[in-house]
């Protein structure tokens, strides 16, 4: 097994969530500048899009910040098998009232693991606010029953590191 770092951008939108990780910022750079540019014109409608691919990043974003939120990590580890040609994780985000939080994963176990700590502290700190009665002991169940019985969401994606 080897580790390497990557970066990972979350985009936050009224359809759901969209992320994109790459090996570099660079790379990620491209990766949310082409989106900037399939989705200008719905979005932005008249105003000009920038020849200069910072600027029309800061600018979508930033005239979007009601309706669209980027969020980007950096240096998250990834440990990958020295055989793994094809490079994915697995993005979990939980919305809630005061924003989201994000855990990445390299497959849907260590992804559920993440979740299920946030579950947990949540389960005890809520618990007679949402009446979610006992906790069930296996994992997926546990998620399962915690989203189904509040108003956080969550939104699993897959994403190929480019």
């Amino acid at each position: 097994m080897k580790n390497k770092k990557i970066w990972i951008a979350i985009i936050t939108h009224r359809h759901g969530i969209t992320g994109y990780a790459a090996e570099t910022s660079k790379l990620l750079g491209k990766q949310l500048d082409e989106y900037v540019k399939e989705y200008w014109i719905k979005e932005m409608g008249d105003i000009k899009i920038p020849d200069i691919e910072e600027e029309r990043l800061y600018e979508y974003f930033d005239k979007n910040d009601d309706r669209e939120t980027l969020d980007v990590i950096d240096d998250v580890e990834l440990i990958e098998e020295e055989d793994n040609s094809k490079k994915i994780v697995l993005i979990g985000t939980i919305t809630h009232e005061y924003g989201s939080v994000t855990y990445i994963g390299k497959d849907e176990k260590e992804l559920n693991e993440k979740i299920d700590e946030y579950v947990k502290e949540k389960w005890e700190k809520d618990k007679e606010k949402f009446h979610r009665g006992n906790m069930p002991l296996n994992i997926e169940e546990r998620i399962d029953k915690y989203f189904d019985s509040c108003l956080e969401e969550i939104h699993i994606s897959e994403t190929e590191i480019g």
